[in-house]
């Protein structure tokens, strides 16, 4: 029988969304929510990705770094996993958190070029109304406007070019 909790059980049960055993491993050791798994990945990374909103309140709670970065080639933040996991709620929840709403990510992208290339109005919505920069550019040069519009949704291009140039 194990008396130490396991970063990777943290991980596993963060993944999978099982909120009962993260609570059970962080009462051991709340430092776990620190660490990463083998992908570089941290418990609050895969929650917010997996759209796992108790498990991230929980996590909150227990003092993870809501702006963490993963230690693999992303460096990005749970709010960057949120977005490509396509969850706006649990992105609204780091949001109140104090996620840093215009962080970059490897390659300079934001979490607002992931929801307008995902096509995500309401996600793009929520981001602008928490201060995301409408024409911010990645190391490439592209904007959120651009990453929607190579994908096909004109309207939320159109609505990220509107409010660039207000």
């Amino acid at each position: 029988m194990k008396l130490e909790p396991d970063h990777e059980d943290v991980h596993a049960a963060a993944k999978s969304g099982d909120t009962d055993e993260v609570a059970a491993l962080l009462s051991m050791d709340n430092r776990l929510t620190r660490t990463f798994d083998a992908d570089g990945w941290s418990p609050l990374h895969l929650a917010a990705h997996y759209g796992h909103a108790d498990l991230v309140a929980l996590l909150l709670h227990n003092n993870a770094d809501v702006d963490l970065r993963s230690r693999n080639a992303m460096a990005n933040t749970p709010l960057h996993a949120a977005m490509a996991g396509q969850q706006t709620s649990v992105a609204r929840l780091l949001l109140d958190a104090g996620a840093a709403v215009n962080a970059k990510q490897h390659g300079g992208w934001t979490a607002l070029h992931a929801a307008a290339a995902n096509g995500d109005r309401a996600a793009v919505e929520l981001l602008l109304a928490r201060g995301a920069t409408a024409n911010t550019v990645n190391d490439a040069g592209v904007t959120p406007a651009a990453s929607a519009r190579e994908r096909g949704h004109t309207e939320i291009a159109d609505l990220l070019d509107a409010q660039a140039r207000a």
